[in-house]
């Protein structure tokens, strides 16, 4: 989460930075005329289309930031909270142009012609503020469905490459209405640049949406279990060579018939034979219909790997916690050590509400082969886990790292918790896991 908050604050810094290298001149020069509200609707204009070309760039999810970010699900982090700060900052925008034209209107405007650049955009004014209003107005609907959850996840996915044509509209009328004194300061090359990189990200999100391109491994389903008093199916497929391998505790999106893809923890250690496995929890409409509409021989795609919850570290112990479908990666960790131990003394705290006699079974057996020490909590028994469970079994928390995959509200009490106790915070790596 730090990176994500540093990027942020840096992206909002930078932008105001470079547009008041473009704005001051303008107020300090010796026949300044330049009016409050102008510069004010310049500046959040600007800032608003810089945070939209980010947040775009992030959904095309280049692996170069991926890896800067410590994983895809913090670069989805940041690109929803580029985008709810874009929404804020377009509608203080908006609101800036609606008291500057009134100003105007109140004053008169000349009519004398103007040539050149300056000549043409001031002829496409009342064409680009008429768009630009229009465009406002769905970026709006479409962040509301982005945000509100119970907005289902197809119809999400559906939906939200229109943001793609909707930003291209937007640039038109952020290219026409900046001031051409903008132009020619530090902002204009960065602000081209900048969007020139949204403009190309938002081809290859579109490219992505239509399958235009695609890059996912092909394969088929060659295992299906279904463990039905913890509600998790459990399915092995087997990938064709465009699967390149992965790492323990990353994940991919899978595609099953005509659903849109969904995220899912990998299971399985890599072997080389193109044999994956993921363990899905039913926690929705899609994944609860899974067990009953997948069958073996089914094709399915899968694209990936995506993740950096990769247990690297040069602590000389790690503790691992896990609540509910959390495990996964753990699972998939301890059997990559089964065949390549690293010698790290390691200890497993699995938070579940009750006992799964024959997933406790199989944990148990992993762990064993893996060199694991093994901590089972019934939560519905024992209580929430909590730090002090944790320090209570290892209580040389400076020397370790922690590694947390689980609720979001579970993994925030345990990390307070352990920093108090004397745990670096960070040492404590956490998989948010939410692509929206």
């Amino acid at each position: 989460m730090t990176r994500v908050r540093t990027a942020f604050v840096w992206i909002v810094a930078a932008t105001l930075v470079m547009w008041l290298s473009a704005e001051l001149p303008l107020w300090l020069g010796g026949s300044a005329t330049r009016r409050f509200g102008d510069a004010f609707m310049q500046g959040t204009g600007v800032l608003a289309i810089v945070l939209m070309s980010l947040s775009l760039m992030l959904a095309a999810r280049p692996r170069i930031v991926e890896r800067w970010m410590n994983g895809l699900d913090k670069m989805y982090r940041l690109h929803k909270w580029l985008g709810i700060a874009n929404l804020i900052v377009a509608a203080v925008h908006w609101q800036a142009y609606g008291f500057v034209r009134s100003a105007e209107l109140d004053a008169g405007t000349s009519a004398a012609p103007i040539d050149g650049w300056a000549g043409f955009a001031e002829a496409q004014h009342d064409t680009a503020v008429f768009i630009g209003d229009q465009a406002w107005k769905f970026v709006l609907v479409l962040s509301i469905l982005a945000l509100v959850k119970r907005f289902p996840y197809r119809l999400f996915f559906k939906t939200h490459w229109l943001f793609v044509p909707t930003y291209f509209v937007l640039i038109y009328h952020s290219v026409v209405l900046l001031d051409i004194s903008a132009w020619t300061s530090l902002l204009g090359p960065v602000l081209g640049i900048v969007m020139a990189a949204g403009i190309w990200s938002g081809i290859v999100c579109l490219w992505r949406s239509f399958r235009v391109t695609d890059d996912r491994a092909i394969g088929n389903v060659v295992g299906i279990t279904y463990h039905e008093s913890v509600r998790t199916l459990e399915l092995e497929v087997q990938l064709d060579s465009r699967w390149k391998g992965h790492e323990a505790g990353q994940f991919a999106f899978l595609s099953t018939g005509e659903e849109a893809p969904h995220p899912f923890t990998i299971l399985s250690a890599w072997r080389g034979d193109g044999r994956v496995s993921f363990l899905i929890k039913e926690l929705g409409d899609y994944t609860s219909t899974l067990s009953r509409t997948l069958k073996t021989g089914d094709e399915v795609k899968v694209e990936g790997p995506w993740g950096t919850f990769d247990f690297a570290s040069d602590a000389p112990r790690q503790i691992w916690i896990a609540g509910g479908v959390g495990v996964t990666p753990f699972i998939a960790r301890m059997r990559h050590l089964g065949e390549h131990p690293d010698g790290k003394l390691v200890d497993f705290f699995f938070s579940t509400p009750q006992s799964y006699p024959e997933g406790d079974r199989l944990l148990d057996l992993d762990a064993r082969a893996a060199g694991a020490n093994l901590h089972l909590h019934f939560s519905d028994e024992a209580g929430l886990i909590t730090a002090e469970h944790v320090a209570a079994i290892v209580p040389d928390l400076a020397n370790a790292d922690v590694w947390f995959c689980g609720p979001a509200a579970m993994g925030a009490a345990l990390k307070s918790g352990l920093v108090k106790l004397g745990l670096p915070p960070v040492r404590f790596h956490q998989e948010l896991f939410e692509m929206r």
